[in-house]
């Protein structure tokens, strides 16, 4: 092999490993913040184990979640205050938070939910382990207390969660927002059983909904799919 073979052999394997480490960076867990709607202009990234305690000076308008990574965000500087946990593309922030963002923490998602992502293409099961970004614009958001108050959680059209006690939210749902043409289909019992009820529109207080065995359905769900 002569010398100008070897050097095209080099640059080849050369170029061949960039592409290989770009392609790894593509797929690492983060959270991208944006100062624009629909992830516009400069993007600041962030991965599972990143704290920023004070972002009260950063205009944030729109997130993109990559990989298992979720975020929680904070009203007020060093991580206090009203949150919000997520693990979806939220391209419109001001829809679900009303309040500037004081504090950010990033985790990771996949340790605590591998089945959010139902997948009706996937021939070997129902749920996909790796799903790609999604987006809050088709989704529901639920919280912990009445009229949308306390701690809550977005997550997007296709997500499963069988025990909502894996994700903390077990019976502790109170109120229901509805984004897009989602649908929530609420179960009284883990695994997708039990009496369960559907929402397809903003739901203030699930307590005006009766369940027939007895009581109510506020602090009564088990476990969801979003349609």
């Amino acid at each position: 092999m002569n010398k100008y073979s070897v050097f095209i052999v080099s640059v080849f394997f050369v170029l061949l490993a960039l592409a290989g480490f770009a392609v790894a960076e593509d797929r690492g867990d983060r959270i991208c913040i944006y100062k624009q709607e629909n992830f516009k202009s400069h993007e600041q990234c962030y991965r599972p184990g990143d704290e920023v305690s004070d972002l009260k000076h950063a205009e944030i308008s729109s997130i993109r979640v990559f990989g298992h990574a979720r975020a929680t965000i904070f009203e007020n500087r060093d991580f206090r205050g009203r949150t919000m946990e997520f693990s979806a593309d939220i391209p419109d922030l001001k829809r679900v938070w009303h309040e500037d963002v004081g504090s950010l923490r990033v985790t990771s998602d996949y340790v605590s939910n591998r089945e959010r992502v139902y997948d009706p293409e996937n021939a070997y099961g129902r749920h996909k382990p790796y799903p790609s970004s999604e987006t809050i614009e088709e989704g529901v958001c639920v919280y912990e207390r009445p009229n949308y108050q306390g701690r809550f959680q977005c997550w997007a059209s296709g997500t499963n969660v069988s025990d909502l006690g894996s994700a903390s939210w077990r019976d502790k749902i109170s109120s229901v927002r509805v984004f897009g043409h989602a649908r929530l289909a609420a179960y009284k019992d883990p695994n997708f059983r039990g009496e369960h009820i559907l929402v397809d529109h903003d739901v203030p207080d699930l307590g005006a909904f009766a369940v027939r065995s007895s009581g109510n359905w506020n602090h009564e769900i088990a476990s969801v799919e979003v349609e």
